[in-house]
Formats: C-alpha cells, structure tokens, sequence
C-alpha cells in the first residue's frame, strides 16, 4: 500500500474556499475609513444657520477628508522613549531628527514632547490589568492553535490523507468555539 498522502479535494473546493472570508483569503476592512454622514449640499451659502451648526457642518467635511490608514500612531511606551531620548540627548536628537526616525510628522513628535501626562496608580492598574487579559488571551489562542495542528498531524497520519485547508480552516474556526478535547472524548 501506498504510504505517501493523497489529495481529496478538487478545483470547486479551493474556489469556494477563497471565496470566503477566512484568514488566508482578503478581507475587506473598511475601518480606516471614517462613515460620517455628510453635511447637507449647499450649507454654506445658507446664511441662516447658526454658528454652531455652520462649525459643526465644517468639522464634519474636514473629518470626511482624513485618510486614517496613513495617520501613525504611536504606542504610550514610544510615546516615553520619545520623551526620554529627547531629554538625554537635545541636541542630538532635536523634533525633525526624532520625526524622522519615528516616521511621524514633527508636528506629532512636538506634541509628544509637550505632553507630560502620566497615568494615575488607579489607571496604571487598569492599564496592567487590561495587559494581562491581552497576554492570556495571547497565550491561550498560541496553545490552541498548536493543539489544533498536533490534532491535525494525528489525524492525517491516522487517515494517511492530507486534508484540505478549507476543512482545516472550518474544523478550526469550530474548535475555535468549542474545543478539541469534547470531540477526543466524544470518538474515544
């Protein structure tokens, strides 16, 4: 018999696969666009409008006109080494050199260096209790996913196949939700 795997999928499964939106087909993200419904046509020459409306008209075009996919932001942690390199070494690293490196506009950098907020005891808690959630979540979802590939690599040694990646995909977006060991104990 024939030890090496076979394939078992045909040209239509890997069409409609792509097709989808999973993690390995694109996905349509519209997010760093702003959806703000535009002011009315003609609001400027309508003289009767008051004050806080014609600004609040002119702040909503202004904010139509912001590509955010190309707006940089940084991280609190940068935003300190910004600060912290700026006051070690002034004259050598002055806004546009920092700009420059940071690939920001000096305008931010300048904003940086003139903010000195710092989070209060009760926020730095919430900031450490917000990180821990983010890093278990990270570590759970990496043990998942390498749960899930030892599963795979069983199960196509078992069946000496290769499945399709557009099974793996559907097979991990389920045990994504409800776990590998139910079904182990389920079929055991």
């Amino acid at each position: 018999m024939n030890n090496s795997k076979s394939k078992v999928y045909s040209k239509n499964d890997w069409n409609e696969y792509f097709s989808k939106e999973t993690i390995t087909g694109e996905r349509n993200n519209d997010s760093s666009k702003l959806h703000i419904k535009p002011p009315p046509k003609g609001w400027r020459k309508n003289k009767n409008l008051p004050q806080w409306l014609r600004e609040k008209y002119a702040l909503k075009e202004k904010a139509m006109k912001i590509d955010l996919s190309k707006v940089k932001r940084l991280s609190p942690s940068t935003a300190n080494a910004i600060r912290m390199l700026h006051d070690q070494f002034p004259e050598e690293l002055p806004t546009p050199k920092l700009a420059e490196f940071f690939k920001v506009s000096p305008v931010a950098i300048a904003k940086i260096l003139k903010s000195r907020w710092t989070p209060t005891e009760k926020e730095l808690e919430k900031l450490e209790r917000r990180y821990q959630r983010r890093l278990l979540r990270q570590v759970t979802e990496k043990m998942l996913h390498n749960k899930f590939e030892e599963f795979i690599a069983e199960t196509e040694s078992k069946l000496k196949m290769e499945i399709p990646p557009f099974f793996k995909q559907e097979l991990f977006d389920y045990y994504k939700k409800f776990g590998i060991e139910e079904k182990r104990r389920e079929n055991q």
